[in-house]
């Protein structure tokens, strides 16, 4: 069945990345279908397309457009029953989506997948480490509005990043692309809020626990104090009195967005389909000078400060020496094997293929 998935990858500016998936999927998913939308201003170097030995990965250079904009072409390109969304850095393994896949299929009444996930992280190019991450859940309510509300107790992706079926992406992704006015700069922030919705909505959802997504840590996340990145987060603009029109939009969207999603669904109390939203967003905002606030505490900045000054050899010793017992990602995994399913060999491979792009020349 792993024919009938479609992959999309939306990358930006990070070409070595795109080269170790792609030697990746090669090894690993030749079946599938992937389509690597790339926004940046320069296509991506021809010796990594000279990578590609098959016709199923698919390099769409989409010159200087966001993500938005690449987001909303993915039902033009998608032809199989299955899709997954994928980040640039980060690695899916093959035994949790064809599990995915094959719950699927044996559950018609389910929109969407995932496999357990564990973060990953380098340590002196020669190992991989593991890190516990959020718990992801199933949503299995035969009430849709149900459904909804649970995901919107919850500050996490959850479906955003499993196998949902083709269908309903293309239903949600064809009522999101309505957001793309002018007055609206940046809807591409709420697409994974409303596809979450979105699938939670038209289906049950469901979290097995063969080990799936391996969630990187190698890349810094955006900064928190940035001011263009406050006016593009919807746990911002849409609770400041600075762009009443954004919120207008939006609060005419969400109105009816659940029914336009199923046009025999009758929505008699959206205000409170609303107010979860708005109340969800609030906790994010709270969450995060919560832990601004834990970081002053535990002197976080100080200790990235110090991190950046001790020479890299002292701090890999130091990792090698505490760490390693604990965190070498098939020890992490061996630990917790009553919760996560996996493969020795699969695991293996994939710590592998990191370290070697790592240390290549």
């Amino acid at each position: 069945m792993l024919s009938q998935l479609s992959i999309f990858c939306l990358t930006y500016n990070r070409q070595r990345f795109i080269k170790r998936l792609i030697k990746y999927w090669q090894g690993t998913l030749r079946e599938c279908k992937i389509f690597i939308l790339d926004g940046s201003k320069n296509e991506i170097n021809k010796s990594y397309l000279n990578l590609i030995n098959s016709d199923n990965i698919n390099y769409i250079h989409c010159k200087n457009e966001t993500y938005f904009e690449r987001y909303i072409k993915i039902p033009e390109l998608l032809k199989t029953k299955y899709v997954q969304l994928v980040a640039d850095d980060e690695i899916f393994l093959r035994s949790g989506i064809k599990r995915c896949i094959n719950f699927l299929e044996e559950n018609q009444s389910f929109s969407s997948c995932t496999g357990s996930v564990i973060l990953f992280d380098l340590l002196g190019k020669r190992e991989i480490l593991g890190y516990d991450v959020y718990s992801l859940f199933s949503n299995e309510d035969m009430n849709p509005e149900k459904r909804v509300e649970k995901w919107l107790s919850f500050t996490q992706p959850n479906t955003i990043y499993g196998i949902n079926r083709s269908n309903y992406l293309k239903k949600i992704i064809d009522q999101i692309k309505t957001l793309n006015q002018k007055e609206f700069s940046a809807p591409e922030n709420l697409i994974e809020d409303m596809s979450e919705i979105g699938l939670s909505f038209l289906g049950k959802t469901k979290k097995i626990n063969d080990l799936m997504w391996m969630r990187s840590l190698e890349n810094p996340s955006m900064p928190l104090n940035q001011d263009k990145y406050r006016e593009v987060r919807p746990e911002y603009f849409l609770l400041s009195e600075k762009f009443p029109r954004k919120k207008n939009i939006f609060n005419n969207f969400i109105k009816e967005y659940l029914q336009n999603l199923d046009s025999s669904y009758i929505n008699n109390d959206y205000q409170n389909f609303k107010n979860l939203y708005y109340r969800r967003l609030k906790l994010i905002r709270k969450n995060k000078k919560k832990n601004f606030l834990k970081r002053i505490v535990n002197l976080y900045f100080l200790k990235n400060f110090l991190k950046k000054i001790i020479p890299v050899k002292i701090k890999t010793f130091l990792k090698l020496k505490f760490y390693l017992k604990d965190r070498e990602i098939l020890r992490f995994l061996e630990t917790r094997k009553k919760k996560i399913i996996f493969l020795k060999n699969e695991v293996e491979y994939f710590k592998q293929e990191i370290i070697n792009f790592y240390n290549e020349k």
